[in-house]
């Protein structure tokens, strides 16, 4: 496990497009959903 993945593991869901625009303000943010299973769920962060 990555240092990335301990400190998102801790986190609830939507405290993490929080804390990724907190590190890095210029992001854009997108959420895209791939299926029915909530693990297919991704959260791009473009420049």
């Amino acid at each position: 496990m990555t240092d990335t993945e301990k400190v998102l593991s801790y986190l609830e869901d939507e405290d993490i497009p929080l804390l990724v625009k907190r590190l890095v303000p210029e992001y854009r943010l997108y959420i895209r959903h791939y299926s029915n299973s909530v693990c297919e769920t991704v959260l791009y962060a473009v420049l």
